[in-house]
């Protein structure tokens, strides 16, 4: 008789631990209990290097998701409570299921702003639906955040009359510092209308930088088409009206009235159709029914874990955006809620609860930070600590961190690469665009060779930056 191994949550990490599971224990039986009857699926769409891969997600229904590993079942429903020390799972329905191994991949929660249901929450597929449908009657939308689904909507929609709040100085700064966000803000305004046209010639920052260190939230691919989904057409783009430095105060509509009145932190008052958030996850909602046993981060309430994705719990596991990883590593990784790092996580706990993790080495993944993913219909890829993440905490670090960019190409093939090089080592990149660059970076990251003879020049494609590893 083999083990009982039981996973909580239908998103990308959970649906990836059961099919690992189901695949590596053929003996056992793996159930996968989410409150969604339809599971997120993700799979590899493109190998672009060695580590570096880009993933799509789709979904599929629990009944059939699993067609193909007689030994993992999906169960719908909702999860009410667990004993951890009889090991005895309980659902709504009033059942309970005992296991041997369990694995939380319960996601996190979208974050409404002012908690208010004037607001349309975006934060996955589950609410485009409803979204595409209020977007037939709207003439005037406002979208709240600075993260990849918010720059994926604006760039989506042009037939509407939109307004953007970003707190941040600048667009994107949920992933990208000033510079980037400017390239990206050029690629956007051509997007939008091709006759405003950003500056097309070629140019190349040689001038070594200093570095302003930022954070993440979450991001998935395929949005835009989903929005784009009978979406009204527009020969023509309507103003976007970007609102920097600036959050809402308040959000009101008057009986019979149709408009959300919105007051923002800057004075400014605009009366819209529809307000959307898209301004990231709160992991702790999704765990409300997990014992204080299993203890919980401080800082954003995620069940911590380590790099087996253990938590505080013999037997317990989490994984994807439930759960928040203990990292006090030197290594070029950090924690970001992505669908990619789901997808790494549900692998690693699948491999952990199995006692394979050796022979699986699934832990590459937590050497260098990768993410791929498509904004303005363009690849984007980030490796290691592109924008400075953990470089700050080593000694000096302030003054050894040097950044170089280069923009390459016309409209619409204009490509980014921007390295950020700490101690004459490459640390963290971006790739924007077809630059032919993601697997040298890479291979320069991992490795740590000294790129000091390069200097300035090292993005130069005369220079040929490959030829390091001759």
């Amino acid at each position: 008789m083999g083990r009982r191994h039981v996973v909580v949550g239908g998103g990308v990490a959970g649906v990836t631990c059961a099919e690992e599971l189901g695949r590596m224990s053929k003996d056992d039986e793996v159930f996968l209990v989410s409150s969604d009857a339809l599971l997120k699926k993700s799979k590899v769409v493109q190998v672009i290097s060695e580590n570096v891969e880009e993933v799509d997600v789709e979904l599929e229904c629990g009944e059939s998701a699993f067609s193909d590993l007689r030994n993992v079942k999906s169960i719908h429903g909702m999860v009410s409570g667990v004993d951890v020390e009889r090991k005895v799972l309980t659902l709504a329905s009033g059942a309970s299921m005992p296991y041997d191994t369990l694995c939380i991949c319960t996601g996190a929660s979208p974050k409404r702003v002012l908690d208010s249901d004037l607001v349309t929450v975006l934060r996955d597929t589950d609410s485009i639906a409803s979204m595409n449908e209020q977007l037939q009657h709207c003439t005037s939308l406002m979208v709240v955040g600075n993260g990849g689904i918010a720059l994926d909507i604006i760039a989506a929609i042009r037939g509407i009359e939109t307004y953007w709040i970003v707190r941040h100085e600048q667009i994107g700064d949920a992933f990208f510092d000033g510079e980037v966000g400017a390239f990206l803000l050029e690629e956007l305004q051509y997007l939008r209308n091709s006759s405003t046209r950003a500056d097309e010639r070629p140019s190349s920052r040689k001038d070594g930088t200093y570095l302003k260190v930022g954070a993440g939230s979450s991001a998935g691919p395929k949005w835009t088409e989903d929005i784009l989904t009978n979406l009204p057409q527009a020969n023509e783009a309507k103003r976007l009206h970007i609102e920097t430095n600036c959050e809402i105060l308040e959000l009101s509509r008057r009986m019979g009235d149709d408009k959300i009145k919105v007051a923002l932190s800057n004075g400014k008052e605009y009366s819209v159709d529809m307000v959307v958030s898209a301004i990231g996850v709160d992991p702790a909602p999704a765990v409300a029914w997990v014992p204080p046993s299993v203890h919980r981060s401080p800082h954003d309430g995620g069940i911590l874990v380590d790099t087996s994705m253990k938590t505080s719990v013999p037997d317990v596991y989490a994984a994807g955006d439930a759960c928040t990883l203990i990292d006090d590593s030197k290594t070029p990784w950090f924690q970001m809620r992505l669908w990619s790092q789901a997808r790494s996580m549900g692998l690693r706990a699948a491999h952990c609860m199995l006692g394979v993790e050796d022979q699986m080495a699934s832990d590459l993944p937590f050497e260098m930070f990768v993410h791929v993913t498509r904004f303005l219909g363009k690849r984007v890829i980030f490796l290691g600590c592109y924008n400075g993440q953990k470089l700050e905490h080593d000694d000096g670090a302030d003054d050894s961190i040097r950044l170089y960019s280069r923009v390459a190409g016309t409209h619409p093939d204009r490509n980014f690469v921007r390295v950020v090089i700490q101690d004459g080592r490459v640390r963290g990149a971006i790739c924007i665009g077809e630059t032919g660059l993601e697997e040298t970076l890479e291979n320069l990251i991992l490795d740590g060779i000294d790129v000091s003879a390069f200097g300035a020049d090292i993005l130069d494609p005369d220079v040929g930056i490959d030829d390091v590893f001759d």
